[in-house]
């Protein structure tokens, strides 16, 4: 105990130990140098970047290859590139750009290659040249030139190849700043037509497997890609109408999605072809993520419609996948089904949901399009919007014009009141309003009028900036905006003045709703606008039968609080009134008879314009006692008629009816 233990190591062991560690230290050392020197005489940047040998390094492209394809090969190497590309069953193609080659850079090219899968060699020696430098196959050009060159020798296999390359080219896709435009020289090439031609063909003759599928789904992309240059367009677009039903069956899930976004970008109206591309994604929607599901809905809106199947089986993956989705993705399923008109409840239930556990992670502009989905479908679920109100009123510094407009419509139009949010976002409106386009302006002066929030403030600054912009104003946001100013009582004297003459100016463009707000919006102001008024009647007199019970109230009660008179157009007011006798309410025709008072008609000459309706009895609860006496009149006039004797009876009932409930 306590003694002190030691060792001694004997010096033929040290030296032992040293001399091993020296050699591994060279064999270390001297592997990394071959290494280096191998990836340098490989890679045509390596260090063999001698003067000399830089040009030749640099590469040739396929245009310099064609260009001298005439010339002798060298005997050489003639030998060594036939036995190459018999061994690997290298095309025509891949030969000649091989004896283009330097002799240096020949040995380069044909190391290490080996082709891999189903592809073909020609293709795949084509990337291993392209990859290492040495031959240019990244421009529509090079691509364009490459299968020029064996254009009767193509395969579908190899123009599939090409088509893709030269949609590929920088400066044809379409970036977030603006589309680019397609280089003059490509969209008029001669070559170029050849080629889509001869692609044409292929894809038509082509029997269906899973080659030629994705052979008619690149030619799909490659005209979504292209589409700023209409000679490719209308060649390649038709072809993909013709052959799409064929292949169909053969596409992938994702290559279904995908599709049909190219044929809405392109504007397609094959109705069929989207019901097909829509059904074969149905089948396979177990297949398809929450990326494909939540795009997929939007497309088919754009295309104008979906097959109730292909909607159902959506719907009922993204309900079975939904702890899946990011909320842009399930908020794009919802706009989709909100913009086709399709309520699944299962899924709206599913969504209140989910946006209410994950209601942090929603942005504000996936907040706006789940809320419009619900206010589209009119599916109000006081969860969603209390929780969706929350989350808005945390992040609303972020929420763009746009973005407030459309939040603020959607609230509107579910009627659902919430005076937290409303402080909220009129306060951020009011910080961007320069910020606002016309129809986002429209949209949130109609929002506040709906839900009756007068904010004085904030509608005397977006009155001076509608001013400003009024000419950009088209006609339903034009009606809508003064319609808003006026419900809420904001009488903003250089809006209504400058609106009038806009709409004066424009007056045939406005539809009947319109017609009847603005008449309705200036009669509530009494702001006077005598030629404005008199424009809107002479309007209105071309499309009485399409206005609404109310509209004729709101154009009878213009009228009379303008004091405008035009006999004929309340004749006309009148009879359209008493054709919809059993759709006026009381309010309606206590405006119309007023105005007819007003400018003192004749019951007479009333009845004498009118025709008789058509209506069961039990319908006329509604008619204060005038509208009975003139109904009355107007049976009386061809007293055996059909219509007349129904009038008649339904008139006896009524008056039975009142007779009883009096005291």
């Amino acid at each position: 105990p306590g003694a002190t233990l030691t060792s001694r190591r004997s010096p033929r062991h040290s030296l032992r130990h040293w001399c091993g560690a020296g050699l591994l230290i060279c064999a270390v050392v001297g592997y990394l140098g071959l290494s280096s020197a191998l990836v340098a005489i490989r890679s045509p940047l390596g260090a063999l970047s001698v003067s000399r040998d830089r040009e030749a390094r640099r590469g040739v492209s396929s245009r310099e290859a064609v260009a001298t394809l005439k010339e002798p090969s060298r005997s050489g190497t003639e030998a060594q590139i036939s036995k190459f590309a018999l061994w690997h069953g290298i095309g025509d193609l891949g030969i000649r750009l091989l004896s283009r080659l330097p002799p240096r850079l020949l040995q380069v090219a044909l190391r290490n290659f080996e082709p891999v899968g189903s592809d073909d060699a020609t293709i795949q020696l084509l990337r291993h040249l392209s990859d290492r430098g040495l031959v240019r196959v990244q421009s529509s050009e090079d691509h364009l030139t490459c299968a020029t060159l064996v254009l009767d020798e193509l395969d579908l296999k190899r123009s599939k190849f090409h088509l893709y390359g030269i949609s590929q080219v920088e400066g044809l896709s379409h970036e977030d700043d603006g589309s680019r435009e397609l280089p003059a020289a490509l969209a008029e090439s001669e070559e170029l037509a050849a080629f889509l031609s001869n692609h044409v063909r292929l894809l038509r003759e082509a029997e269906v497997d899973m080659e030629s599928s994705d052979a008619f789904f690149v030619t799909a992309m490659a005209a979504f890609r292209l589409r700023d240059c209409q000679p490719v367009v209308s060649v390649l677009l038709p072809v993909v109408h013709e052959v799409g039903p064929r292949f169909v069956s053969e596409l992938k899930p994702s290559q279904l999605a995908a599709t049909l976004r190219f044929l809405a970008n392109l504007g397609s109206e094959d109705k069929e072809l989207h019901r097909l591309l829509a059904l074969g994604l149905a089948k396979k929607v177990d297949q398809c993520g929450p990326h494909v599901l939540g795009n997929v809905s939007l497309d088919l809106a754009r295309l104008g419609g979906a097959p109730k199947d292909a909607l159902q089986a959506i719907a009922s993956a993204t309900v079975a996948k939904r702890h899946l989705f990011q909320p842009w993705q399930l908020s794009g399923v919802l706009c989709g089904m909100a913009d086709l008109g399709y309520r699944n409840n299962g899924l709206l239930k599913a969504a209140v949901g989910y946006t209410r556990a994950n209601i942090g992670l929603v942005a504000p502009e996936d907040a706006v399009r789940i809320v419009y989905a619900f206010a589209t479908l009119n599916a109000t679920e006081p969860q969603l919007l209390q929780a969706v109100s929350q989350a808005a009123t945390w992040k609303m510094d972020r929420f763009t014009a746009r973005q407030l407009s459309l939040l603020m419509w959607s609230f509107a139009t579910l009627q659902y009141r919430i005076p937290r949010l409303i402080d909220y976002a009129t306060t951020r409106a009011e910080r961007i309003l320069e910020d606002f386009d016309p129809q986002g302006l429209s949209n949130m002066v109609w929002a506040l009028a709906k839900l009756g929030a007068d904010e004085p403030a904030f509608l005397a600054a977006a009155g001076d900036v509608a001013v400003a912009q009024i000419r950009d104003f088209g006609s339903q946001e034009l009606s809508n905006l003064v319609w808003g100013f006026a419900a809420l009582r904001q009488r903003h004297g250089a809006l209504m003045k400058a609106a009038a003459e806009v709409a004066e100016s424009r007056i045939d463009s406005f539809g009947h709703q319109e017609l009847s707000n603005l008449a309705w919006a200036y009669g509530k102001c009494r702001f006077p606008a005598p030629s404005l008024i008199s424009a809107i009647a002479g309007a209105a007199s071309s499309k009485m039968s399409d206005f609404s019970p109310q509209g004729l109230g709101n154009l009878a009660q213009a009228f009379f609080k303008l004091g405008y008179r035009n006999e004929s157009v309340m004749l006309e007011i009148s009879a359209a009134s008493i054709l919809k006798v059993d759709e006026m309410k009381a309010i309606d025709w206590e405006q119309v008879l007023r105005c007819i008072d007003f400018m003192d008609v004749p019951m007479e000459k009333v009845v004498e314009n009118a025709e008789l309706p058509s209506l069961s009895s039990g319908r006329l609860a509604e008619c204060p006692q005038k509208a009975l006496e003139l109904l009355s009149l107007l049976a009386k006039r061809e007293p055996e008629a059909e219509q007349a004797i129904g009038l008649a009876k339904a008139l006896e009932e009524e008056r039975q009816r009142r007779g009883k409930e009096a005291p």
